[in-house]
């Protein structure tokens, strides 16, 4: 996968973003990726879903990455 492009204005995490991760494990509303961004990441998983077999959801789909290339 290329390099996916960032918006501009990303800046570092905040103590206050940090410890929401440490604690929650996640982070939320972090618009990371501009336009051209998010297209690309949204294709390349349209890819993905197409290598699947038939009748095969990709939401049900647990550690794919550990089993496939």
């Amino acid at each position: 996968m290329s390099q996916l492009s960032l918006r501009p204005d990303v800046e570092r995490l905040t103590p206050e973003q940090r410890e929401q991760f440490v604690e929650a494990g996640y982070l939320s509303t972090m618009p990371l990726l501009d336009a051209a961004g998010v297209m690309h990441l949204q294709r390349w998983f349209q890819e993905l879903c197409a290598l699947l077999p038939d009748g095969v959801d990709i939401s049900r789909i647990n550690q794919w990455h550990k089993a496939n290339r």
